[in-house]
């Protein structure tokens, strides 16, 4: 199945919180509190246009490009988005505002 996000939203999956610390101990999943904030992008809207206030022919504007890319690791707020599971897999839609930064090999 395929999503396509609309207006400014950004479909996202949580990368596997790490089951081992620096140390070498292993982390039981009921110790993992919080989910991780690591994300890879999976799929991002398209441009959208947005009108100039108070054009009287409405053929003024500005388009926003996504600012991501599929594939892009990606550092996401704790409670940012919008939970849901489809087959069986875990996604979040947020905000391409939402989104904390990018991380760059």
């Amino acid at each position: 199945m395929k999503i396509r996000p609309l207006n400014d939203n950004v479909l996202i999956e949580f990368d596997s919180a790490p089951d081992k610390t620096p140390g070498g101990l292993y982390v039981p999943d009921t110790a993992q509190k919080d989910r991780p904030h690591l994300a890879t992008v999976r799929q991002i809207h398209a441009p959208i246009f947005t009108l100039t206030p108070n054009d009287p022919g409405g053929s003024t504007g500005s388009i926003k490009s996504c600012p991501v890319q599929i594939g892009d690791k990606v550092l996401v707020g704790k409670y940012s988005g919008t939970d849901f599971s489809i087959e069986g897999k875990k996604f979040v839609f947020v905000k391409d505002d939402e989104l904390l930064g990018v991380i760059e090999d």
